[in-house]
């Protein structure tokens, strides 16, 4: 129950327009401190850090480790602990793009468009032994951070062959960087 409020209230302050402020905020080290983290949560997984230093986003520090969280949980949650996981941080072509995939089972056609969509599941029948609400929060969650940060989500999933979720990032203004990453 403890989760599933705090999953509620973290859209309800998505939702509120103003709400954080976007600051310089080293994504490399969120995504490397990340990634770590989830190779202590599953340490026979396989994962794969492809990581530019120091990639600078204008973001709010704690939505965009909820973010990483929320990818990672989903490869965890989603895919047999033998099937390898990468995450990419890159920049280029004037965005920042964090990606992370998976080579798990994938997700079914009729689920791909409503997998950011509230209290959407695509298996009504999963049980909630790994920790989520099971009300279908966490990716609506990450589509809103998302929205927050004025970046755009895309996701690419294929039966058998797995899931690739990337998240595209517009890249601060020059006068942005002045500033110090937290």
């Amino acid at each position: 129950m403890g989760k599933l409020v705090e999953a509620l209230l973290m859209l309800a302050r998505l939702d509120k327009e103003g709400e954080a402020p976007l600051e310089p905020v080293d994504l490399s080290r969120i995504v490397t401190d990340s990634v770590r983290d989830a190779a202590a949560v599953e340490p026979a997984r396989s994962y794969t850090r492809r990581v530019q230093d120091s990639v600078i986003v204008l973001g709010d520090e704690a939505q965009l480790r909820s973010l990483l969280a929320n990818l990672l949980s989903n490869v965890r949650m989603h895919t047999p602990p033998a099937a390898p996981c990468t995450v990419e941080l890159r920049t280029g072509d004037s965005k920042i793009t964090l990606a992370v995939q998976d080579s798990g089972p994938g997700i079914p056609v009729h689920a791909v468009g409503h997998v950011f969509d509230r209290f959407y599941r695509a298996d009504e029948g999963r049980s909630r032994t790994h920790g989520g609400t099971g009300l279908g929060l966490g990716q609506a969650i990450t589509a809103a951070i998302v929205e927050h940060h004025h970046a755009h989500i895309d996701l690419d999933s294929r039966l058998d062959h797995g899931t690739r979720i990337s998240v595209a990032f517009p890249e601060p203004e020059p006068e942005a960087d002045h500033g110090s990453a937290t």
